[in-house]
């Protein structure tokens, strides 16, 4: 029986991941998502019975894992009517809820369409490349901001291993450099507003992610880069008449 059960626990997983290949509503794709989270909790539950122990932590392992996959690469977490996900693109409406909405019928008695902005076309102005909104980029920096500053602590006080804090270090600072010197060269905000996130990445590594991100930012803002190939570009309508 336990095969069985590990038999269709995959399943439900697979088709949480084969959800968004079929050509019906994204409500429809939500509910039978959710089904399957829970058929795949209630599958590691009795793969672990008679351990209850066992059974509770096969079960909350497999809806977690089913959670954190909706977060990241779906739009199927949808709580009062909000969608919460990783990605600005997961995170609009329902194209079957806003297919009905009033503005997106056509004009009546022969007037002509209304002139679409850039602003009105870009519906997340602020994004990272259009995929991650600044609040989740930063946050993001912030964990990895934590871990590289752990690891680094640990080799230097600790037991730790030189190889993981420099790997963890130098990528957080390649990190912190292109986000300095892409934002300063499209002319955001410093950190795109997020100023918590910004100090408390600046406190976990005591000074080093400001100075690296705040000098490659006035760098960027004197010598630019703006390519027209970048996703940034791409995904701003706006950008196209901020070049230098």
């Amino acid at each position: 029986m336990t095969t069985f059960f590990l038999l269709v626990a995959g399943l439900c997983i697979a088709t949480g991941i084969a959800l968004s290949f079929l050509n019906i509503s994204r409500s429809s794709q939500r509910r039978i998502y959710w089904a399957s989270a829970c058929l795949a909790a209630v599958a590691g539950f009795l793969i672990g019975y008679p351990n209850i122990k066992n059974a509770l932590g096969l079960a909350a392992m497999l809806l977690t894992t089913m959670t954190v996959m909706a977060y990241v690469s779906t739009p199927y977490i949808k709580i009062g009517g909000k969608i919460y996900a990783l990605t600005v693109r997961d995170r609009q409406p329902d194209p079957d809820a806003s297919s009905t909405a009033p503005a997106s019928q056509p004009p009546r008695d022969g007037a002509p369409p209304a002139k679409t902005t850039d602003a009105q076309a870009d519906r997340a102005p602020d994004s990272y490349s259009g995929l991650l909104t600044p609040a989740t980029m930063w946050w993001l920096l912030v964990g990895l901001a934590a871990i590289a500053a752990g690891n680094t602590y640990a080799y230097l006080f600790s037991d730790g291993q030189a190889a993981p804090a420099a790997v963890s270090a130098i990528l957080v600072a390649l990190l912190t450099v292109g986000g300095g010197y892409g934002d300063g060269s499209w002319r955001y905000q410093i950190a795109r507003g997020q100023y918590v996130p910004f100090v408390v990445a600046s406190v976990i590594t005591a000074g080093g992610f400001a100075l690296l991100y705040l000098g490659a930012y006035y760098a960027a803002r004197r010598f630019p880069l703006r390519r027209t190939q970048s996703m940034e570009y791409q995904a701003h309508p706006r950008h196209c008449h901020s070049r230098p």
